[in-house]
């Protein structure tokens, strides 16, 4: 936590979250455990079972992150939770009872920090409507601030039809009444899910973690251990490209630069320069420029404002790039791929909104100051 000490100073004076990731789903899983996390004051020297959350255990391990939290001033938690495969997954039942022990810690060290629920399930049971009542029973009286969704196979490159089974899924979920995050699902697929108010936000990494996959903790991996790096994102047609190709495009024609530099002189001064000297800079400008601008739009009007403009002039832009002889084929067929994928999800969209039916929409979000005025203190 030495680390990042400077940044959760300056994040904490702004008066935004500095949040805990305890990493309990990867102490959970055989391969997602490394040695780094047993060290961690809630860890072990071994995998971690759902007999190390129950009792006096469990009692434990939510005394230890209380603690750890409260000393490295942070100001909210992401629950203990683990990888759940279904409702009657032992692993949930002892989540649950965990995070009211957390809660019971942080309220008996008088630590105004919030908890944000972070549920990680199977695209299966996401979609399965009798194991979301089941696991929103088990949600009800769970004493949390946000509901984070992860959902394996689903993020970025979600095809329409896994954007319409979230959008139907997430209508479950807000009866919970606390704002709902879709964890590691970014790009526009993401930003559809905030126009059509299933959720309230986004959460995931700068050009990475846009999409959740879990097969890196429960299976072994074949060959060299990908490592993650900063890519250039490219607004007008969403996607990350490697910093190389993307300066190599936008110098081969004024057109295609066009289409792949940034012009944004908020965001990179100096253009294609800027964007790709400063990628993670460029990325969280554009993320947030995009949020910003759905935020602007009244909610009643937002999804139809979002589907008719931005969603329709990527879908053009990418008509465009595909007209083009890129000089690298695995690119043309990703961006053929990528179109045809967004194209499907306006058509869905489309359908959606002219539907005649009452939605609802996920809870706002509060602010960091207000939200602190409602946790008791003790």
């Amino acid at each position: 936590m030495k680390q990042d000490r400077e940044l959760r100073d300056l994040v904490t004076k702004r008066y935004l979250d500095a949040v805990l990731d305890p990493k309990t789903q990867q102490l959970g899983t055989e391969f997602g455990f490394a040695p780094k996390l047993s060290a961690l004051p809630w860890g072990g020297a071994k995998v971690q079972i759902v007999e190390d959350f129950l009792g006096q255990n469990g009692k434990k391990r939510a005394a230890a992150i209380a603690s750890f939290a409260q000393q490295h001033d942070i100001t909210a938690i992401l629950a203990p939770t683990h990888l759940v495969r279904g409702s009657s997954d032992p692993w949930l039942a002892a989540d649950v009872d965990t995070t009211k022990r957390l809660r019971d810690e942080l309220d008996a060290l008088g630590a105004k920090i919030a908890i944000f629920y972070s549920l990680a399930l199977p695209y299966a049971v996401f979609r399965d409507h009798a194991e979301r009542e089941a696991i929103l029973r088990m949600l009800e009286d769970a004493p949390i601030d946000q509901l984070w969704m992860k959902v394996d196979g689903l993020g970025s490159n979600a095809t329409q039809a896994g954007v319409a089974n979230y959008i139907e899924a997430c209508g479950d979920f807000h009866s919970l009444r606390v704002p709902i995050l879709a964890d590691h699902f970014g790009g526009f697929p993401g930003l559809a899910l905030v126009a059509t108010g299933s959720v309230t936000g986004l959460a995931h990494g700068v050009t990475v973690g846009e999409q959740f996959d879990s097969t890196p903790w429960v299976k072994a991996r074949d060959g060299d251990v990908y490592s993650l790096r900063t890519r250039a994102y490219v607004p007008r047609l969403d996607v990350n490209l490697d910093i190389k190709l993307a300066r190599r495009l936008a110098e081969t024609s004024p057109r295609l630069r066009a289409l792949f530099a940034c012009h944004d002189r908020n965001c990179c001064e100096r253009g294609i320069t800027d964007m790709l000297e400063n990628p993670g800079k460029h990325f969280a400008y554009q993320r947030m420029r995009q949020l910003d601008s759905l935020g602007r739009v009244p909610s009643s009007m937002r999804a139809r404002e979002f589907v008719d403009n931005e969603l329709r002039q990527l879908t053009e832009d990418l008509i465009k790039a595909t007209g083009f002889e890129l000089g690298d084929e695995q690119l043309e067929k990703r961006l053929v791929l990528h179109r045809r994928r967004l194209d499907g999800l306006r058509v869905m969209l489309s359908k959606h909104l002219a539907r005649e039916v009452t939605r609802t929409m996920a809870a706002t979000l509060a602010t960091r100051r207000a939200r602190e005025a409602t946790i008791r203190r003790i």
